[in-house]
């Protein structure tokens, strides 16, 4: 059962009602389907509106959580370096391997590094 507004007295009425029991207005069923349809769609609007303003608000956070670069300072092309590629890195090279003791990877400069727990930033690059 949907609620909806009179056309004449502007009062909310039931859609299952043939006529509005405050003005007597005779309600057409064409314009019951048609405030059915604008309510439906008025709902999932709010629906698509809410999810992307959570996967907003998810992204924030993960953004958040990762650390900066520490050659081009950006936070959204840093990601973390997975157990097995680092496995599958070592395995191949061995010792030689860029991804050995690294744990984050910055995709637009390249740069791989690890993070200093006791300080909570990242280490320089030497060079």
């Amino acid at each position: 059962m949907a609620l909806f507004y009179c056309h004449e007295c502007g009062k909310e009425i039931s859609d299952r009602g043939k006529i509005c029991p405050y003005c007597h207005y005779w309600i057409d069923r064409k314009f019951i389907e048609q405030k059915k349809q604008e309510m439906i769609e008025e709902g999932e609007r709010q629906y698509r509106e809410t999810y992307k303003y959570k996967n907003s608000i998810k992204e924030q956070e993960k953004l958040s959580k990762l650390p900066m670069c520490p050659i081009c300072n950006s936070k959204q092309y840093v990601k973390r370096i997975s157990n097995l590629s680092r496995f599958m890195s070592v395995s191949l090279f061995g010792f030689a391997s860029s991804k050995m003791g690294k744990q984050y990877e910055c995709v637009n400069c390249k740069h791989k590094w690890k993070i200093s727990y006791a300080k909570g930033v990242a280490f320089k690059p030497i060079s």
